[in-house]
């Protein structure tokens, strides 16, 4: 990760839907290039590159990425500026079905990024305080919010409504933050995966085409 800002695009298999409407794919992916085809073939192909191409559609392909392959693509530098002082987020952007929540959470023990990243955060740290003996020391701690509707709200305030409003702050030190928001002190990702799965009883979900329990809001 040698700039500010990394960008990967993901490509996923067809869905059942996809595959019982006879839909092909129309994405090809070669090193850092990911090209666009025009089903039709009335127009040329388009072709982009990004820091990352990562191709997820088949398990059998020599060249497929895995969810360990995308954490060490991304996760592990991460990681570092965290451990050298900078600031570092990761967020996943795509409209509904395209695959973000398998990529960032996963499912059952095909772990995403998301707990890959707090398995490693905290076995890193664990080490650093057994090798500093008692010189060193650390804490974590989590908060959940959605933005609707350009209003943030916090998912682990156990009376919180949706007409609470949680203000968003600049600090003149540490930056943007939302105010009175929840921390929790956590000290695995077992108990992470408690807490969120709290917070995600309370978000705001509607039905669209392409799924029946969608998340409308932005979750951070």
């Amino acid at each position: 990760m040698s700039t500010a800002v990394t960008v990967a695009v993901r490509c996923r298999p067809l869905s059942q839907k996809e595959i019982r409407e006879k839909s092909e794919s129309i994405v090809e992916m070669k090193g850092k290039q990911t090209t666009v085809r025009d089903p039709s073939g009335k127009a040329r192909p388009h072709t982009y590159t990004f820091d990352h191409s990562f191709w997820s559609c088949d398990k059998a392909d020599p060249h497929y990425v895995s969810q360990q392959d995308v954490f060490q693509a991304l996760g592990t530098a991460i990681l570092d500026h965290c451990f050298n002082g900078y600031n570092a987020c990761l967020f996943a952007y795509g409209q509904t079905g395209s695959g973000k929540t398998y990529s960032m959470m996963g499912y059952g023990e095909d772990k995403g990024v998301v707990p890959q990243l707090c398995d490693s955060l905290f076995t890193r740290a664990n080490a650093k305080v057994d090798v500093e003996d008692g010189d060193w020391a650390f804490q974590a701690t989590v908060s959940y919010l959605e933005i609707y509707n350009e209003k943030c709200r916090c998912l682990l305030a156990p009376n919180t409504s949706k007409g609470d409003i949680y203000r968003l702050r600049e600090h003149p030190t540490t930056g943007p933050y939302v105010e009175n928001l929840t921390k929790i002190v956590v000290h695995s990702y077992d108990e992470i995966e408690k807490i969120m799965d709290e917070g995600n009883l309370t978000r705001t979900v509607a039905s669209t085409a392409m799924n029946n329990t969608s998340s409308r809001s932005h979750a951070i």
